[in-house]
């Protein structure tokens, strides 16, 4: 089974948590799931498909 994050909460290094998806913050979630990462660590929910 393949499960798609559709949006996540994250910390980025300044200490601030952002919600991102393909609407919100799209940059850091296309960030969040290219092979480079480093964007920001995951620290609350994700929500999948």
């Amino acid at each position: 089974m393949h499960e798609t994050v559709l949006e996540a909460e994250i910390l980025t290094g300044d200490r601030e948590v952002l919600v991102c998806s393909e609407k919100k913050n799209a940059d850091l979630f296309f960030g969040l799931n290219s092979t480079t990462g480093g964007v920001g660590k995951v620290s609350g929910d994700l929500e999948m498909e």
